[in-house]
């Protein structure tokens, strides 16, 4: 029992020295604790240099996305993606593939979405971080969204996302964009 104690101070020690290095990726990793009661209070109240300890996920791979969504995703994201990146309700719906009630019956209760929704929100995060870097602000990747891709085929970004696989074609476009390439 006491070596157990032992253990868990110096995890915790390594923990909140990685935590100060790269806080949001250690908030991601968070999700991966096996008591989510825990995990949820530490979340709430914790915070290194100023910043609060948030449930997002920025920069993860593809592989990285899924093991966090099969852990389990936080309806909170919802609410920190609508305002981030002024997404509306319908839109969020329409990728979780549910209605708007849905999406505000999840925006006020807490809970865990499912891993398919929660891969589905996470990836749909990242490819906004990812076209608003590349875009300089998050109207201009918009408007792209909403207009015809020469490299998908003339269709609209916005109409692909309602697929896993949608929102990975659309995030590969950006990345051509990226790197100059003809979009």
């Amino acid at each position: 029992q006491n070596n157990k104690l032992k253990n868990r101070k110096v995890n915790s020690d390594i923990f909140l020295l990685y935590m100060e290095k790269y806080p949001y990726i250690v908030a991601e990793a968070i999700y991966m604790l096996p008591d989510k009661k825990k995990t949820k209070s530490f979340m709430n109240t914790k915070k290194v240099g100023g910043i609060p300890i948030k449930p997002t996920v920025t920069g993860f791979s593809r592989e990285a996305i899924t093991r966090t969504a099969r852990a389990g995703i936080s309806t909170k994201e919802i609410k920190i993606i609508s305002e981030t990146f002024g997404v509306s309700a319908s839109e969020i719906a329409s990728i979780l593939g549910v209605n708007e009630k849905t999406i505000r019956n999840y925006q006020r209760q807490l809970g865990i979405l499912s891993p398919q929704q929660g891969e589905q929100l996470l990836k749909y995060k990242q490819l906004r971080e990812r076209g608003t870097e590349v875009f300089g602000t998050k109207e201009a990747f918009n408007r792209w969204l909403h207009k015809p891709a020469y490299g998908l085929d003339g269709d609209l970004p916005v109409d692909l996302l309602v697929t896993s696989e949608g929102i990975n074609l659309v995030y590969d476009e950006v990345e051509r964009i990226a790197n100059g390439e003809l979009a």
